[in-house]
C-alpha cells in the first residue's frame, strides 16, 4: 500500500538523475512524503546498536520513528542522530533524519530546504 502511494507521488518512470535540474523538486517530494508503512533501515547512527535495524514504520513523531522489526519487536529510532534508507522498486533512497525532524503533518506543508552535503 505504501509503495503504491510512493510510486504515485514520485512518478518513477520519469525520475530525474541527480544531475538534472528537476532533482531538487524530486528530492523535496521524497522528503515531504508520508513514511508510515515504509520499510526503513538505519544505515548510520550516533547510536551504534541501531545501525542495521530494519523494520516497517508504524508511527512517526517529530523526533522518532517507531518500527516493527521482522521479529515482531517494536523499536524506537531517533531521527536527529540517524540516516535511514528505503527501497522502492529498483531505487534506493537515503534520508537524513535531522532533515525530516518535524511532525509528518507539518512536513507535508513545509518548504524543504535541501542541503547538498548533509552531516550526521
Amino acid at each position: 500500500m505504501w509503495k503504491d502511494y510512493m510510486r504515485q507521488n514520485l512518478d518513477l518512470a520519469r525520475a530525474p538523475s541527480c544531475r538534472d535540474q528537476e532533482w531538487g523538486a524530486f528530492s523535496a517530494i521524497v522528503a515531504k512524503s508520508e513514511l508510515i508503512g515504509a520499510e526503513l533501515m538505519v544505515v548510520k547512527s550516533k547510536v551504534p546498536n541501531q545501525i542495521g535495524i530494519t523494520g516497517t514504520v508504524v508511527l512517526e513523531t517529530k523526533t522518532t520513528f517507531q518500527i516493527v522489526t521482522p521479529q515482531s519487536k517494536l523499536k524506537i529510532l531517533v531521527k536527529d542522530t540517524s540516516v535511514f534508507q528505503f527501497c522502492l522498486d529498483d531505487m534506493k533512497f537515503t534520508v537524513y533524519g535531522k532533515h525530516i525532524a518535524t511532525r509528518p503533518s507539518e512536513r507535508s506543508k513545509k518548504k524543504i530546504r535541501l542541503q547538498m552535503i548533509p552531516d550526521l
